[in-house]
């Protein structure tokens, strides 16, 4: 085995006996409340510099290290009224910073509030940045499509304007753009280029007809089919030799990652280790756009590498840290520099940087250093059935320095938002904060989750404000015949579309329900889906999921409207929304807040400056001051 040496950085952790103690809501709030302090850790291709995403002043940005010298580190702020989404290398000087910044705009049929999406390019020798496309992308809210990475010539990349099927030559430290080729707007609704510029793939999919084709790089088509609700496949890369194309299938008969072929168009499972492999996620080279690696969700985020190399490199990391989930979040080129994520169930990941070449590991630095050695809640999974019996699985975070045995303990249920998604055992600030305050809290897994395979998937479909509801009001049930919940009622919490379950769950579930929190919520659905053009994507998803049949009658919609069945609500709400929330638009909540004004146990926050994903300090402790005295006068903890 390697032998790893352990230096220090600048950036090193606070280590300290862990110990627990009973805290006072304003200290929850400073504790839990902090946007994150690490995110996306990610060395620079020539392994000089590494980016990680930082909050020294309280919403997202980048910070930039040199590895090795005595540069001061760098700080990317964005400007007011523009939010940093992501960020990664795009050559040896230049990273890539995706924001999105948000307007209202004067329109033909009044003022409209619209989110740009934008790409910053900084140098991190000359310290300049510049906004890509800023004169060509003006025309529309989605200028931030990166097509090729022109490796050969590290200050230039090809972008694309989508709505006309342009693609632009972008100078990097200009920002400025020159038209190379436009395409014919029938060829294509997607489609792959390579980093040198070379074209992969071209796919089509007719809303009208179904029908779906997919192209090679020369044009010559590949495979026909129709698919009369979504395009059957969605391709990302190539198989390692290049003789397929990858692909996300999502079929009647197909899901998951497959290929193909290139000669014939055929469809082939992926194969590792003499395995066929399925729903899992893929990591693929920068440059030559293969396969090396997939990702699994098994309630922790797990790589399995095929690159022999980081394979390697990935078996050594973990032997080093034994029981932790590890994970390579990047490298540069030559591999010789890496940046590793470390982490175990419901604590935060700490990030290292592996130089290969003695090898060593230095610790970098921690997601949310103000919590180190303070004991946090554990974090168990749990397995319940619905109602109808369909098996779900979720989380449950208790106490701190708590187990199963110390309970009853009131209960909080925290539904995901998505609702495509799902969540895992790792750390959650906002759970971690109710059950610092002396709550058990569960995140189900409701159906129509991801992560469970194609039918779980399916089984949410026309079940919007039903089944995926009582799914999540169904583990209250089981926490207390386990000991776990107290009897007597449970609050639901939860943001988006966990927002809406809040609203609704607190229809369905009655007087069971003692309070409901609603953070950026939805409490019209099919208003919210009739603000796309119903020949849109978005359009389509929604309706699949909410039910086909769903707008035929008035009192369908009804059904799974909590807007509307205000008079059946007997719980107290909270709602809390982002005033620049271009997702679920503030009048959602506005809207809820004008049928429950002036009823006992209602009250309503904005949060100006704000959008949807709660990044910020400022949104988190907002959400969580505001909840913890709601839940204290409710729903309190004795």
């Amino acid at each position: 085995m390697k032998r790893f040496l352990f230096a220090a950085l600048a950036m090193v952790f606070s280590a300290g006996a862990s110990f627990a103690q009973t805290l006072s809501t304003d200290e929850i709030v400073e504790l839990y409340g902090q946007a994150d302090q690490a995110w996306g850790a990610e060395v620079s291709p020539d392994g000089k510099y590494v980016a990680i995403g930082c909050a020294p002043l309280g919403p997202p940005s980048v910070c930039i290290y040199e590895i090795s010298g005595s540069a001061p580190p760098q700080l990317f702020q964005v400007p007011d009224k523009t939010r940093l989404t992501t960020f990664y290398w795009i050559s040896p000087k230049h990273v890539l910073i995706e924001v999105n910044i948000f307007d209202t705009i004067s329109t033909s049929s009044g003022l409209k509030d619209y989110r740009f999406n934008r790409i910053v390019s900084y140098n991190v020798e000359t310290k300049e940045s510049a906004i890509l496309m800023r004169r060509e992308a003006r025309g529309t809210t989605a200028g931030d499509l990166v097509v090729a990475s022109l490796p050969d010539d590290e200050n230039k990349i090809l972008m694309m304007l989508w709505y006309e099927a342009s693609i632009w030559t972008v100078d990097l430290n200009s920002g400025n753009a020159r038209h190379k080729e436009t395409y014919n707007s029938g060829l294509f609704d997607y489609f792959l280029m390579l980093p040198d510029g070379e074209e992969a793939a071209f796919s089509m999919w007719n809303r009208d007809t179904g029908k779906y084709t997919l192209r090679d790089g020369d044009k010559n088509i590949l495979l026909e089919m129709v698919s009369e609700d979504f395009p059957p496949y969605s391709i990302f890369g190539f198989n390692p030799g290049r003789t397929a194309l990858l692909a996300w299938a999502d079929t009647p008969t197909e899901y998951g990652l497959k290929q193909i072929s290139l000669e014939d168009g055929s469809v082939s499972p992926v194969e590792i280790d003499g395995r066929e492999i399925g729903a899992v996620g893929r990591i693929v080279d920068e440059i030559s756009q293969e396969l090396i690696g997939v990702t699994y969700t098994n309630d922790l985020g797990h790589q399995l590498f095929i690159e022999p190399e980081l394979r390697s490199w990935h078996d050594e990391l973990k032997n080093v840290f034994q029981g932790q989930n590890v994970r390579i979040t990047s490298w540069s080129r030559d591999k010789s520099v890496m940046t590793i994520s470390v982490q175990s169930e419901g604590m935060p990941a700490e990030y290292y940087l592996l130089e290969t070449a003695g090898p060593a590991v230095s610790p970098l630095v921690q997601g949310f250093p103000q919590l180190a050695g303070r004991e946090l809640g554990s974090v168990e999974k749990i397995t319940y059935a619905a109602s109808d019996g369909l098996e779900i699985d979720g989380y449950i975070t208790l106490p701190p320095g708590m187990a199963k045995e110390d309970g009853p303990f009131p209960l909080i249920l925290l539904p995901h938002g998505g609702p495509e998604a799902r969540d895992i055992a790792g750390f959650h600030w906002w759970a971690q904060a109710y059950a610092a305050a002396g709550y058990a809290v569960i995140q189900p897994n409701f159906r129509g989750s991801s992560g469970y395979g194609q039918e779980f998937r399916n089984a949410g479909y026309g079940e919007f404000g039903g089944k995926m509801i009582t799914d999540t009001l169904d583990a209250a049930g089981w926490a207390v015949e386990e000991g776990i919940a107290r009897d007597g009622g449970y609050c639901i919490v939860g943001a988006s579309y966990g927002g809406y379950a809040a609203l609704q769950g607190s229809v369905l579930g009655g007087e069971d329900v003692k309070c409901a929190v609603s953070v950026n919520g939805v409490s019209h659905p099919t208003e919210l889906i009739g603000a796309y053009s119903d020949e849109s994507g978005a359009f389509y998803y929604w309706r699949e999921y909410m039910g086909v049949t769903r707008f035929s009658s008035d009192d369908l919609i009804r059904e799974i409207t909590p807007r509307d069945r205000v008079s059946e609500i007997e719980a107290a709400v909270l709602l809390i929304h982002g005033e620049e929330d271009t997702t679920v638009d503030v009048s959602q909540s506005r809207s809820m807040a004008n049928y429950m004004n002036g009823r006992a146990g209602f009250r309503y926050v904005e949060l100006e400056g704000e959008d949807h994903l709660l990044q910020s300090r400022d949104a988190r402790q907002t959400v969580l001051q505001e909840s913890l005295e709601f839940l204290g006068t409710y729903f309190p903890t004795n």
